[in-house]
């Protein structure tokens, strides 16, 4: 009997498939996974409770401000948001109040009280912009005229800018409660999926 020469030596068989050890692989590939998107998910949620803080604090810190500046509110941008009653008490005090509001329970991740917060604040900022846009919108359609016909402009320009500040902030509140009403539909579904798999393991 001649021996094989090891350059010919039949190859061995391919291994079957461990379904077993893939099932363990896979398992373990998606816990990493999960972990991943845990820590990634923390890091946002912190980054966003943070900017709450901010907005907060700020919003005690201007409705204060505000309510102390009368003699400064004066002019042809307050021309049309002057007219609130008790104006600026009655004016800055509700912004004062939702930065009370939001700092708490932002700190206490009380959802609920968030989103009123922040309701509060975008309003807050929207009806500024308005005001400052309507007196704005007056003055540019005023002076439409006088400009295509080369005259002079109608005294009492506003700053033209003011409006797009206070709603490019409220834009930025309604992104905020955009993002807390993501959020919270996505822990109702992780714990719906939570309570789902409990129960599902106690019937096995």
């Amino acid at each position: 009997m001649t021996d094989i020469p090891p350059s010919q030596s039949p190859t061995p068989p391919p291994r079957p498939p461990d379904p077993v050890r893939e099932l363990a692989e896979l398992l373990l590939l998606m816990r990493v996974q999960t972990h991943q998107t845990d820590i990634a998910l923390r890091r946002v949620e912190n980054n966003r409770l943070n900017l709450l803080v901010v907005h907060a604090l700020a919003a005690i810190g201007i409705g204060t401000l505000f309510m102390l500046s009368a003699d400064a509110l004066r002019g042809p941008a307050w021309s049309f948001i002057s007219y609130l009653p008790g104006f600026p008490i009655t004016f800055g005090l509700p912004l004062t109040a939702a930065g009370l509001l939001l700092l708490p329970a932002t700190l206490a991740r009380q959802k609920l009280l968030e989103r009123i917060g922040l309701y509060l604040i975008y309003f807050w900022y929207l009806a500024l912009a308005i005001g400052f846009f309507v007196p704005s919108f007056k003055w540019v359609w005023a002076a439409t005229g006088p400009l295509l016909a080369g005259d002079p402009l109608p005294p009492g320009q506003p700053g033209l800018y003011a409006w797009v500040v206070y709603l490019h902030l409220a834009v930025i509140m309604r992104v905020h409660l955009w993002t807390l009403s993501r959020l919270s539909k996505y822990e109702k579904a992780q714990e719906k999926a939570r309570k789902a798999a409990e129960e599902g393991g106690q019937a096995t």
